[in-house]
């Protein structure tokens, strides 16, 4: 059922003309970027979303501080122009930028939102109470004007949940908006410090790491090496994910299996991060048993093949060994591109995790270092 609310959220439609006009202005001077900025202010939805990734590079401290400030008044000031998490993300841009004048107004921003955030957290503990008191009503509409009519319609205690499901969605895209700050579910010092534990010799871990080593590399070990790698999925993630489903398919006359991994709704820790983060519902993990390591178009091909499938923004792919250089610059390009991430894990990353596994620690450590590790290279 669509709410009311959401037949006003806008929906993009792109206007191709605006968006040549625009790009033609981006590349002169910081007059016309400024006048850029403001065409954006105002016909946002009608330009695609690689206009994002346009203002966070007008955002950065090379541009000429003229235009650096109209993307801070633009932003600031409670003005809900642009979506929340690129609303976020321009706000740590220019945090710290040189100009105090343009810090100030990011101080503001982040003070506003502080205030905003212990309204929302009152909301919150409200509506697992058996009544919503009218103080919270009055401080709600007080820090989002957006949702008085939701809140007005609550004021009669009909609940259903068609009345909470704008709620619902707000609360989605604050924790979208919170996630999208952050490059990682653990601390840079956890994933500093994860140490490899050994395993028990003849343990369910021992055997699936010997299965993993004496596989043939290159095409003679290929259907056994795809079928380990959905004995080692299952065994890492049986208890914090659904078991993973096999598609078949051939590619360059191989016969592939990939795996598609559903994160229940229920995930908690890593996995919610992911959901998130990468607006991922599942995951896909190619396996790819080349002699010579993944060359960057797989990585350009399995992008696609997140989207064909709609199950998100985040792929993986098992090869033998690490990702070259040229590989490393493939994924970062569609990251920033396509919002997209695929990462590699080597045999051994897959081994460390069932090391990890088999003591009782989090596998998703090694993801999680793999992703920290990848996007730290463009902050």
């Amino acid at each position: 059922m669509t709410t009311k609310d959401e037949k006003q959220l806008p929906q993009k439609k792109i206007n191709r003309e605006l968006w040549k006009r625009l790009k033609e202005k981006i590349t002169g001077n910081a007059k016309d970027k400024v006048e850029a900025i403001r065409i954006i202010k105002k016909r946002y939805y009608e330009l695609p979303e690689e206009v994002d990734r346009i203002l966070k590079e007008l955002a950065h401290k090379e541009q000429p501080k003229s235009v650096r400030y109209e993307i801070a008044k633009t932003i600031a000031g409670g003005n809900h122009i642009l979506p929340i998490g690129l609303h976020f993300e321009l706000v740590e841009i220019l945090k710290d930028d040189p100009d105090k004048k343009i810090r100030t107004l990011m101080q503001k921003e982040e003070e506003r939102w502080k205030k905003f955030s212990s309204v929302f957290t009152d909301l919150l503990q409200a509506t697992y109470s058996t009544q919503i008191s009218s103080l919270t009503f009055l401080r709600l509409s007080d820090a989002i004007r957006s949702y008085k009519e939701f809140i007005n319609n609550l004021s009669s205690y009909r609940l259903s949940f068609e009345a909470y499901e704008p709620l619902l969605k707000f609360t989605n895209d604050i924790n979208r908006m919170v996630s999208a700050l952050f490059i990682s579910y653990y601390s840079s010092h956890k994933l500093a410090d994860i140490t490899i534990p050994k395993v028990k010799k003849k343990s369910k871990a021992d055997e699936l790491i010997k299965k993993l080593q004496s596989c043939p590399k290159g095409e003679a070990g290929w259907q056994q090496y795809q079928e380990i790698c959905g004995e080692i999925l299952k065994y890492l993630f049986a208890e914090k994910l659904d078991d993973p489903l096999p598609q078949q398919r051939t590619e360059s006359g191989l016969y592939v299996r990939d795996y598609i991994i559903h994160i229940p709704y229920t995930a908690k820790g890593f996995w919610s991060f992911c959901r998130l983060k990468f607006n991922s519902i599942g995951i896909i993990v190619e396996c790819k048993n080349h002699s010579d390591g993944v060359k960057p178009n797989d990585i350009v091909v399995t992008s696609k093949y997140l989207s064909k499938r709609g199950l998100g923004n985040f792929g993986i792919i098992l090869n033998r060994i690490a990702p070259s250089k040229q590989v490393i610059k493939q994924i970062l390009e569609i990251w920033k591109k396509d919002g997209k991430l695929v990462i590699v894990l080597s045999d051994q990353d897959v081994i460390n995790m069932v090391k990890l596994k088999a003591n009782n620690d989090d596998p998703e450590k090694i993801l999680d270092k793999k992703i920290f590790e990848l996007l730290k290279l463009i902050e």
